[in-house]
């Protein structure tokens, strides 16, 4: 994730290490199968401010969480909490399976 260009690397740390975040992670990861959040400490030749990773032991344990009300209104609320400090359309996102 790249933070917002406005904010500085302490502030996108205090979101980040934040109540809500660590709130809403842990509130997906009861969903299925676990998640995992880590904040890689790093200096200024980095290409992202932290990495979010969550795991799930199978991709079935994954759609069932995207394909429920409650699962979906999860992702929603984190997009919308993450746009706060996270620099959306210069970060990236991808699932792989392995």
């Amino acid at each position: 994730m790249k933070r917002r260009p406005e904010f500085t690397t302490e502030q996108f740390r205090e979101y980040w290490n934040g109540h809500q975040f660590t709130s809403l992670i842990e509130r997906i990861a009861a969903q299925k199968n676990g998640a995992t959040l880590y904040a890689k400490k790093h200096g200024s030749n980095e290409s992202f401010d932290g990495v979010l990773e969550y795991r799930w032991d199978d991709t079935s344990h994954l759609n069932t969480l995207t394909e429920s009300q409650q699962g979906r209104a999860l992702a929603d609320e984190m997009l919308d909490y993450q746009r706060q400090f996270v620099h959306i359309t210069d970060s990236t996102a991808f699932f792989v399976e392995g």
